[in-house]
């Protein structure tokens, strides 16, 4: 990866998107990071003190379309455009088909698809523009999967990316999908995990070949 990659990564306070984050900080990138809380502002020093070029700390909803707009022309006007998107998706178990609510529905969705679309549709005429850039989703989720809820919200999730491929590969635009399936013995953010999500981000940055889906192995 170049020293001077500027990077917008979502969701960067904890899991799979904090661990990109401090990947790219400690590579020389420029960042634009969002959080739900305020302790996205904590991370911004964080990035500093491990490297990073330059740092845009954003308080931002991912299912905010204004929200995701303006952190992408902010780092334009920083940073002069965008190389690499990173998005993540964290499906839970929910149960079966009776015991899902309306809400938890529409949140799923809403988080998981929703949370994926903005981004990429944000930053995507920035890309095209240059007729380069990288978007990395992370599809987290139960390595046995049962629930209705996820997988109807994994499918809606894959074939967009699919879709978006088609017509964002032609303009020198990469969307890839890296599947972190978590089963029932480990903690999400435990370090098989960690390392084997860090593994395949480095490869999916240095990967300069029309690659759409990684599978990862996060346990023995």
């Amino acid at each position: 990866m170049r020293r001077d990659t500027i990077a917008v990564v979502t969701e960067a306070s904890e899991g799979l998107s904090r661990v990109a984050a401090l990947q790219l900080a400690a590579e020389g990138a420029s960042l634009a990071v969002t959080g739900y809380s305020e302790d996205i502002f904590l991370l911004k020093e964080v990035l500093e003190q491990k490297g990073a070029a330059r740092v845009l700390a954003f308080q931002a909803d991912v299912t905010e379309e204004n929200d995701m707009e303006h952190v992408v022309q902010a780092a334009c006007n920083a940073f002069g455009g965008v190389d690499v998107l990173v998005t993540h998706t964290h499906f839970e178990d929910s149960g079966p088909l009776e015991s899902v609510t309306v809400e938890e529905w529409q949140r799923t969705y809403e988080r998981n698809v929703q949370g994926i679309f903005l981004p990429v549709k944000a930053v995507f005429p920035v890309m095209k523009k240059q007729s380069s850039g990288k978007i990395v989703g992370a599809l987290q989720h139960p390595a046995r999967q049962t629930s209705v809820l996820n997988s109807s919200g994994m499918a809606a999730v894959e074939s967009f990316m699919q879709a978006f491929a088609e017509e964002a590969g032609p303009c020198g635009v990469q969307p890839v999908m890296v599947y972190v399936p978590v089963d029932e013995s480990q903690r999400p953010n435990s370090d098989a995990i960690t390392e084997a999500w860090t593994r395949t981000f480095t490869t999916v940055l240095e990967d300069s070949s029309p690659v759409t889906v990684q599978h990862i192995q996060t346990s023995g």
